[in-house]
């Protein structure tokens, strides 16, 4: 059993790191694709109430996240104190698991957890977003600390577990999977404890959360599950993407030299803990039952099929990990912790440097792309630029560039007058078929462009792979811009898309 100064230095160690990291992150970072939708219900909201309203008029997540995410945004006018504070929750609520949990293990198995939770390159990804994981996460954790390490009464247990219910509900619908691990950890805790009295607590508890997420859950039905196309996937799809989340993260590619590595120790020292190490799993019980549960859930409902909907288990997955790992013989031992540091460097470096991410978005640097299409605006009598990108869309509207995107599904056409310059880029669009596409750009170049420079932003060095298993060509180069002037000798309209 650690000491507490040695659990709180740990402790301090990972909020340090994750709070370093998370900086570097959002210093090299600007959006990507899915904080664009959270960036329009802040702005379009414009208050608390109105961000609140909004997303409930027309999203297919609840509002608390936008409104976390929000307040710092309309405090400082700057994306950045958002992406700070929830930065700041995220290292704080992984630094006190780890302080708690690490009361029942040994020195080295606690060594580890620090070492897998200090350097984890996902928390830093997804604590640093604008999406409501980077709040959903943080509560989930403490929540499941509070009832798995504290010491709580069974109302005070009743009343943690009602009150996580309500604001994860609120933060996102996918607490409709994860309050019942929740319960599950707390029944652990409980078993032995409860009578008459305590059952009447449990059913005021459960009839009072019920009351109170009543209203979101009638807008979930009425206008949430209308826009929810798209969130749920195949049986295959949620269980490779949730695994991959449970073990190297979304920060390293699993076809990583890096990532292989720990992969193989982890089958081999799962075996072993399981083999020899059966007080070390049976200690664990609690925390591998909810591992099972959740990704159960989230498998059979297709839910893991984004593999960041399952970032609120990685904590937990990491503690088992650690454990495992302390279990083998001490030469295999060694080598299973450098094959781990391996991994946590090379997922901390990609996380904060924004490359080689499982996220193609997270890693483009569209701020070198904004600032390439400006110093070709300057030579030119104007610029419109076609895309594919929301993220680049956000980007160019706020700095007045002209643009029009495949994504926007609309009927607004384009007009180029004689002279004037387009930059088109090229690359992966999931939503339409390549040649669809290239066709497209061949009949607007045939109208009398003439290519007059090129430019390439970042590099994925796994294209090749990605495209074999996507059945699609993927660009490895995560940004190309042409630029194009106009030839013609009168406008030329069309519509792109």
């Amino acid at each position: 059993m650690l000491q507490p100064r040695a659990r709180l230095v740990g402790g301090a160690i990972i909020f340090a790191l994750q709070l370093a990291l998370s900086a570097v992150a959002i210093t090299n970072g600007t959006v990507f694709d899915d904080e664009v939708w959270s960036l329009t219900n802040i702005e379009q909201g414009g208050t608390v109430a109105g961000i609140w309203a909004f997303a409930n008029a027309d999203d297919v997540h609840p509002p608390l996240s936008y409104v976390l995410s929000g307040i710092p945004i309309l405090l400082t006018g700057e994306l950045w104190a958002s992406r700070l504070v929830s930065a700041v929750a995220n290292g704080a609520a992984l630094g006190w698991f780890a302080y708690k949990a690490g009361r029942e293990r040994t020195r080295t198995e606690f060594g580890l957890l620090v070492l897998l939770l200090g350097l984890a390159g996902t928390s830093v990804m997804w604590g640093t977003s604008l999406r409501w994981y980077c709040w959903f996460n943080p509560v989930f954790l403490v929540a499941f600390t509070a009832l798995a390490y504290c010491k709580l009464s069974v109302r005070q247990t009743f009343a943690v577990l009602s009150i996580a219910a309500i604001v994860l509900f609120h933060l996102n619908y996918v607490a409709l999977l994860v309050v019942p691990g929740l319960a599950l950890v707390a029944w652990f805790r409980l078993r032995g404890r409860l009578d008459r009295r305590h059952w009447k607590s449990a059913i005021l508890s459960g009839c009072l959360t019920v009351i109170v997420c009543l209203p979101q859950a009638l807008i979930l039905f009425d206008v949430h599950l209308a826009n929810s196309q798209g969130q749920s996937g195949s049986l295959v799809m949620a269980v490779a993407q949730t695994g991959m989340q449970l073990t190297t993260g979304a920060a390293v590619f699993p076809a990583a030299p890096a990532a292989i590595a720990y992969l193989l120790v982890l089958v081999l020292s799962s075996v072993v803990m399981v083999a020899r190490g059966r007080d070390t799993f049976v200690s664990l019980a609690p925390v591998v039952a909810v591992l099972a549960l959740e990704v159960g859930l989230l498998v059979v409902t297709g839910l893991g099929q984004r593999a960041r909907t399952s970032s609120f288990l990685f904590p937990l997955a990491s503690l088992v990990a650690a454990c495992a790992i302390a279990s083998l013989p001490r030469r295999l031992g060694i080598v299973g912790s450098l094959a781990a540091a391996a991994l946590k460097l090379t997922a901390a470096y990609n996380a904060a440097m924004h490359q080689d991410t499982t996220k193609r978005d997270y890693n483009r640097d569209y701020r070198a792309v904004i600032g390439q299409i400006e110093a070709w605006d300057a030579q030119c009598t104007g610029i419109i630029v076609l895309h594919h990108q929301q993220a680049l869309k956000y980007l160019a509207d706020r700095r007045s560039i002209a643009n029009s995107s495949l994504l926007d599904y609309g009927d607004e056409r384009v007009r180029l007058e004689p002279g004037q310059c387009v930059v088109i880029m090229t690359g992966y669009v999931p939503q339409f078929p390549r040649e669809k596409i290239e066709r497209l750009h061949a009949n607007i170049i045939a109208a009398g462009l003439e290519a007059n420079g090129e430019a390439t932003f970042g590099h994925d060095r796994y294209a090749e792979l990605k495209s074999r298993l996507a059945g699609r060509t993927i660009s490895p180069e995560l940004v190309r811009l042409t630029l194009y002037r106009y030839g013609g000798d009168r406008p030329f309209i069309f519509y792109y898309w």
